[in-house]
């Protein structure tokens, strides 16, 4: 049975994928793969690494061990490469994911998986794309200000 932890990540990733993709329906189709200039990344990029990051994370939570890192690299080359399909399959990801943290039983969430990054306790793990994602709206976000299409 899912636990307040569960429900709170599980719900806040599925919100922050719906924000995401509706700021990215916002922007002009010639707009998606558009950089604000130097190595600002584009919207499109930014989707792809979201849809990346859940995958990486769900496959984290369902094995209780980090995958291959090129896994990751290549998962985000493929979901890159989806143009118009990329927020489908970023919804996608994210279903995926929310299923993935409701089948932690309360009993793991302290488990410690070694990632990338270190060791990391799989709460603060399920909780990156959630916190990916909201960084990310803000991004699309801001590159809407610049196009002059948000305030």
């Amino acid at each position: 049975m899912a636990n307040p932890l569960n429900d709170f990540l599980s719900s806040s990733t599925l919100k922050a994928t719906r924000q995401l993709t509706e700021a990215f329906a916002l922007l002009p189709a010639d707009k998606r793969d558009w950089s604000p200039g130097g190595t600002a990344r584009t919207a499109l990029d930014q989707l792809a690494e979201c849809v990346a990051t859940n995958n990486y994370v769900a496959t984290q939570l369902m094995n209780r061990v980090a995958p291959a890192f090129d896994t990751y690299e290549a998962d985000k080359a493929t979901a890159f490469a989806a143009g118009d399909k990329l927020p489908a399959l970023l919804l996608a990801s994210a279903e995926r994911l929310a299923e993935a943290i409701q089948n932690v039983p309360d009993t793991d969430w302290q488990i410690v998986l070694e990632t990338p990054d270190g060791g990391m306790v799989l709460a603060d793990v399920a909780g990156l794309p959630y916190w990916n994602m909201s960084y990310h709206e803000g991004q699309v976000n801001y590159i809407l200000a610049i196009l002059g299409l948000q305030e």
